[in-house]
């Protein structure tokens, strides 16, 4: 029985609210109805200082401080550790962990993340090209590897979004013990939205604003569609002043678009309340599972993605749209969805259905089992 646990993360759910935060807020607030104790390590937050958010411990740590990171967890004495992500700058909880002997989990947060860093043909490629700096950065990427498949094997449970993943651990591992598929959740009660009548049709996107969710797709999407009766919205905190300055030069010109930046969680299911189609233009591979995928469903909004349809769970069960990478398709596809009402109603109707049988708190039923926490 595991009365005590903690969580090793790079950013705390209330200072950074992307997917892999949010999951493991809501795994954190079933663990304290399970009796648990619950800690949280985050380097978001200045390092000694201890705060109590909704029953949860939080301790700031030190970014890189693996020695800070021992103590800490000899001092909270846990009885298991949680672990979600594989970035180089948070593997020195890694180490930490690894040199504790405290029971751990770790989850698998997006698909590229099965991938090594280092290969030898690159090695090679770089080595004959006469870049021996850019070699350095290789053997860094090896060790890094090692630490990684190390830290991988001694995990008491792994757990992965998709058959992807699930695939691509058994193949670093060359083992399926305690390698689960586990979706994501939304700890939320939504009620299946009644049909709106409004003579306008909003249209979101919304993410963590970065390069690889390639913003500018969406921005040439409200360009190509100019209806009279449609309504572009953009959702997500962005660091990059230039390109909030694009974003926001293009909100000037078009009047069908609205840049909202930054906005509060409960902002968000206040815009998905009053939205009808919901769009992701990210990168493939750099996606596990969507958050934003189960959080339109859930409030009756179809999905069209540009290049993720995780499982194919889009396609199979009309969920909406997979464009096949084609930013052409995706227009199409955005443009027919704006002019059938009726496919947008049966749609609404399937995400929410789909939605509310599959991610549920239901998902951690195999997790719990194993740990004995039912």
């Amino acid at each position: 029985m595991y009365n005590k646990v903690c969580f090793l993360a790079g950013n705390f759910y209330k200072n950074v609210t992307g997917g892999a935060e949010l999951q493991m807020y809501y795994l954190a607030q079933e663990l304290i109805k399970k009796g648990c104790e619950v800690h949280y390590l985050t380097t978001d937050v200045k390092s000694n200082e201890m705060n109590v958010e909704n029953k949860i411990i939080v301790h700031g740590v030190e970014k890189g401080n693996t020695k800070f990171v021992k103590n800490l967890l000899d001092d909270i004495s846990p009885d298991l550790l949680y672990l979600r992500s594989r970035n180089t700058n948070i593997s020195f909880y890694m180490k930490a962990v690894l040199s504790s002997n405290i029971p751990y989990i770790y989850a698998f947060a997006t698909d590229i993340h099965v991938n090594k860093y280092y290969t030898i043909g690159e090695m090679w490629k770089y080595f004959f090209s006469g870049k021996f700096y850019i070699l350095l950065k290789f053997f860094k990427l090896y060790n890094e590897d090692r630490l990684f498949l190390n830290f991988l094997k001694n995990a008491i449970v792994i757990t992965t979004q998709n058959k992807f993943q699930y695939q691509g651990a058994i193949k670093l591992l060359n083992r399926e013990i305690n390698v689960l598929i586990q979706r994501n959740i939304f700890n939320h009660d939504v009620k299946h939205k009644k049909e709106r009548f409004n003579d306008v049709i909003n249209i979101v996107w919304i993410a963590n604003i970065k390069p690889h969710k390639r913003p500018e797709i969406f921005l040439k999407l409200a360009q190509k569609l100019k209806f009279n009766n449609v309504n572009f919205m953009m959702v997500g905190r962005c660091t990059d002043d230039d390109l909030i300055l694009k974003i926001q030069k293009f909100e000037q010109k078009n009047i069908n678009f609205n840049f909202l930046g930054k906005v509060s969680q409960e902002k968000v299911f206040e815009i998905l309340e009053g939205a009808d189609i919901f769009i992701n233009t990210t990168e493939p591979g750099l996606e596990g599972f969507p958050n934003s995928f189960i959080q339109a469903w859930f409030y009756s909004i179809p999905v069209i993605s540009l290049d993720i349809d995780p499982d194919e769970l889009i396609v199979k069960n009309d969920l909406g749209f997979y464009a096949n990478s084609s930013v052409v398709e995706l227009i199409n596809l955005t443009s027919n969805l704006i002019l059938d009402h009726n496919l947008r109603k049966q749609l609404s109707e399937n995400s929410f259905k789909f939605a509310s049988q599959n991610f549920s708190v239901k998902n951690y039923e195999e997790m719990f089992n194993f740990l004995k926490l039912d």
